[in-house]
């Protein structure tokens, strides 16, 4: 926080952002974040010009920003040259705007309880929105709460992250026990969604947990082990409760067993299939990539599956190949996938040991969600992780409630 800034107007950025950051996390997943987004965003595009002379940006936080510029920057430079700007050009100016909302954000601060309250408010909303839906699909059916069931599956564990967190904080034990309780409904919610990758990033999540928190103290260490025994046992609940997750269970059987066939008309062998043939495109230019234009994309996948005469029902529309690292390296080359490397890298660098739960596990998030799908072009996805991760990288820099009431 600037506190360059007079005294009232410190107080006055401070509860607007907290607002702001309460809104945004509130309607995350039931609501318009895009709204919100862009309200925060206009109001960064105002205020930064009075307070970027006295900006004191520390190393993490510059490379983060770099990191920003340099990926926005190498993407509009590359669609200007050899892309088509009606496709998504547009849409990595967004990415030198990230790096004036979270320079805003730094120099004029937020309280760190907006964080949680606006989690906690957000959940409760998803999970009677979640529950609805599974009630008038009796269970049988994914859900998704207005989403893709991926999109919405990653979101829950976005908002499961910060309750955890919530949990290693010094906050009353009510107040803990409320927010175990709303965990353990988003876990039982999260089983109805049935995406994979979905489970495999809770997975990894759960490791990583066990690394971060089972080295510290006796009480916390107590706590992290009835956190870790929680997930297997809402899974395995789940799976024996319930046909949702079971079908899932069967269903990737059953692609496995067709694709070793040799029949790819899957949900999985469609994915292989457009790994493949991207792979095939990205070795004849590997540096720069094709382009992001889709008259391009598909003009030259259907030569490549053409020249190679492929025998299976090969996908020739490559717009969405469902892995963000394929995808950047197709359409942007090896530089693009520098680039987004370089933004994994920032985004965790010389992060506070106190903040490290919530950027590295929404770093995993997005790095095991990026295998199955491309990240980048969904504007939820955006938002997520440029904006609800630039608030989570700030979180050890926000004032607490405590301090602004004395």
């Amino acid at each position: 926080m600037n506190n360059t800034l007079p005294l009232r107007g410190q107080l006055t950025f401070l509860y607007l952002n907290s607002f702001l950051v309460f809104l945004l996390l509130v309607n995350l997943i039931v609501g318009d974040v895009h709204l919100v987004r862009n309200i925060f965003a206009l109001l960064a595009l105002l205020v930064v010009p009075f307070v970027i002379c006295k900006a004191k940006i520390e190393a993490s936080d510059g490379f983060w920003l770099v990191s920003l510029l340099v990926f926005g920057v190498y993407h509009l430079l590359h669609i200007l040259l050899l892309g088509d700007w009606s496709e998504h050009g547009s849409g990595y100016i967004k990415f030198v705007l990230f790096a004036v909302f979270y320079i805003y954000l730094l120099q004029t601060g937020y309280i760190r309880e907006s964080i949680y309250l606006g989690v906690v408010c957000g959940s409760l909303l998803t999970l009677f929105s979640g529950a609805l839906e599974v009630w008038q699909s009796s269970g049988d059916e994914r859900i998704g709460v207005g989403h893709n069931p991926i999109v919405f599956s990653n979101l829950l564990l976005i908002y499961c992250l910060v309750l955890v967190n919530f949990l290693f904080r010094s906050y009353a034990l009510p107040y803990k026990l409320g927010v175990g309780v709303i965990l353990l409904g988003l876990l039982i919610l999260l089983s109805f969604t049935g995406t994979r990758g979905a489970y495999l990033t809770l997975i990894a999540l759960v490791v990583f947990f066990a690394y971060m928190k089972l080295r510290t103290s006796a009480n916390k260490r107590s706590l992290a082990i009835i956190v870790l025994v929680l997930v297997p046992i809402v899974l395995v609940g789940s799976y024996f409760s319930h046909d949702g997750l079971k079908d899932r269970v069967q269903d990737t059987r059953v692609e496995i067993e067709t694709i070793m066939e040799g029949d790819f008309n899957t949900s999985l062998g469609l994915r292989l299939n457009a790994w493949w043939i991207s792979a095939g495109l990205i070795k004849e230019q590997p540096l720069f990539g094709i382009g992001e234009s889709l008259d391009r994309l598909n003009a030259e996948s259907e030569r490549w599956v053409a020249e190679h005469q492929l025998s299976f029902n090969a996908i020739t529309e490559l717009s969405h190949v469902h892995n963000q690292y394929v995808q950047e390296t197709l359409e942007y080359g090896v530089f693009g996938l520098l680039c987004l490397i370089l933004l994994g890298i920032a985004f965790a660098f010389r992060v506070p040991e106190s903040t490290r739960v919530l950027v590295y596990g929404l770093l995993i998030i997005f790095l095991v969600l990026s295998l199955t799908d491309t990240v980048f072009k969904t504007n939820v996805w955006v938002t997520a992780f440029f904006v609800v991760g630039s608030i989570l990288r700030l979180e050890s820099k926000a004032v607490s409630m405590r301090d602004v009431l004395r």
